[in-house]
């Protein structure tokens, strides 16, 4: 996750108020004391954890994306059945999966996610749908 703003790393945190432990992502120049022009030096971490993991299951919904994937899962020398069965699994199995299972497959997909003063931007690894293709096909 990146600041949009200065284009730095931001940082995985937390903080408590009245006893509740609050985590969020804050910009690593505002941490540092260095100039950052950004509004919002953080952001509420569950929150933009949502907001990727919803773009995840887009992604994997796709119809486009879901026939490319289909398409080079037969390819690999899955049956047409086996390969759309494994991409309607993730799909629906999605919000099952542990947490660390779906940053595996965030990293798999995802280059990063820029956060802007007024935006959220993921950005695709443009390799990213064939290496989830092959751990599925492995």
């Amino acid at each position: 996750i990146r600041c949009g703003v200065c284009d730095c790393a931001m940082t995985p945190t937390y903080g408590y108020r009245r006893g509740k432990k609050y985590r969020y992502y804050a910009c690593s120049n505002h941490l540092r004391s260095k100039s950052c022009g950004a509004i919002n030096k953080s952001v509420p971490a569950g929150e933009i954890e949502e907001f990727v993991s919803k773009a995840i299951r887009k992604i994997l919904a796709n119809p486009s994306v879901t026939a490319l994937t289909v398409q080079k899962l037969n390819e690999a020398g899955m049956s047409l059945e086996s390969a759309q069965k494994s991409l309607i699994n993730i799909t629906n199995l999605w919000d099952t999966l542990h947490m660390k299972e779906k940053e595996r497959i965030g990293r798999l997909l995802i280059q990063n996610v820029v956060i802007t003063n007024d935006n959220v931007q993921i950005l695709l690894k443009p390799e990213g749908q064939e290496d989830l293709i092959r751990e599925i096909v492995l």
